[in-house]
């Protein structure tokens, strides 16, 4: 959804080459008949760079494409260490001595599961990011679309991160006791 913005958007960074065209046109039908355009003499009109509201727009959804597939691919990453260190069972076998084997720490899976989280955290960061792109994006175009956006992202950011932040912590608290 972010690179569909991205690519809607892009375009408008560069001149519109059909405008300059049609300017070109008029000045080409000015030079071989001035009646034409009565007393108004058509000019080329000067592109002086793309709309501030479209460079902020674009670097919003750029940080959002960027925390979101960062976010996916730690979060997998993560997961898949969890998985696999799950299934490795007791490590750390003494055979030499005849001791049994010690159990896995619990601190490892802690952490990644801490780390879960807080990616989790990042892919809400991203569709805040999102959020705001389409805010400075629709204001220019419809004010009351682009308000109720606002209105429903900044309602919506605390309490998503309470959420996450609220499991974060349950988790937490739940496997340091089942720890101990």
């Amino acid at each position: 959804m972010i690179s569909a913005f991205i690519i809607y958007i892009h375009p408008q960074l560069q001149i519109d080459r059909n405008e300059e065209s049609a300017d070109l046109l008029r000045v080409l039908l000015y030079k071989m008949d001035s009646t034409t355009f009565g007393g108004d003499v058509p000019e080329l009109s000067r592109w002086t760079g793309p709309p501030r509201t479209v460079v902020v727009a674009l670097v919003f959804l750029y940080l959002s494409l960027a925390a979101s597939v960062t976010s996916v691919l730690f979060t997998t990453l993560a997961k898949q260490l969890l998985h696999l260190y799950a299934l490795a069972g007791p490590s750390g076998s003494n055979t030499e001595n005849g001791q049994s084997q010690q159990p896995k720490s619990k601190w490892l899976t802690v952490a990644l599961q801490t780390v879960v989280f807080l990616l989790y955290l990042l892919l809400q960061f991203a569709l805040f990011l999102l959020a705001c792109a389409l805010v400075v994006y629709i204001w220019e175009i419809n004010l009351v679309v682009a308000s109720l956006v606002l209105a429903l992202t900044l309602c919506a950011a605390p309490v998503c991160f309470l959420f996450y932040l609220s499991i974060l912590i349950r988790t937490h608290s739940l496997l340091c006791r089942k720890n101990a």
